[in-house]
């Protein structure tokens, strides 16, 4: 009970509602199912970085206390299921930050559009801009101050009645 484990205010990641399903990992790297409805971290127990760390610890891998805590190397938005790295080392975690900013790592989404995107394949542009405090992100068709150019391509994969089945990148 030394660590508090056993404690209700002990380690959050101890009240995860389940151990992250997993779908590779190795020596440095974990790669977790993220479910939509899951946030990637925040203030509530279940996330899907706590459920990471309760597989960790689990597994053996991680205590806490450890020199090193693993750490989300990107997001996904809550309603977004997908992948999500984990980095189970300082190294890694520096490394699959320098691939993401380097844009290295190739991020795809497949996604259910109602209606059919017109033309069913095509290259969105335009600038983000993001508001951290108020929690909005915009993107704009022109420049302005603090605004990222961003780039989007898209091609429809199936259609199924009227749900066409798209992946962007």
């Amino acid at each position: 009970e030394q660590l508090g484990l056993g404690q209700p205010d002990g380690p959050a990641f101890l009240r995860a509602r389940c151990p992250a399903e997993v779908a590779y990992e190795d020596d440095q790297l974990l790669v977790c199912v993220k479910p939509a409805g899951l946030a990637v971290y925040g203030d509530e127990a279940d996330t899907l970085l706590n459920r990471a760390l309760l597989y960790l610890y689990q597994s053996g891998f991680y205590r806490p206390g450890d020199a090193f805590a693993p750490f989300l190397c990107h997001r996904l938005d809550t309603g977004t299921s997908g992948l999500v790295m984990v980095a189970k080392t300082a190294g890694a975690l520096a490394k699959m930050e320098e691939l993401i900013r380097r844009r290295t790592v190739k991020k795809e989404y497949l996604c259910v559009t109602f209606g059919r995107p017109k033309p069913a394949a095509g290259t969105l542009g335009g600038y983000l801009q993001k508001d951290a405090a108020r929690g909005i992100v915009r993107i704009l068709p022109s420049p302005r101050p603090g605004a990222k150019p961003v780039e989007t391509r898209y091609e429809t994969v199936a259609v199924s009645g009227r749900l066409p089945f798209c992946r962007w990148s």
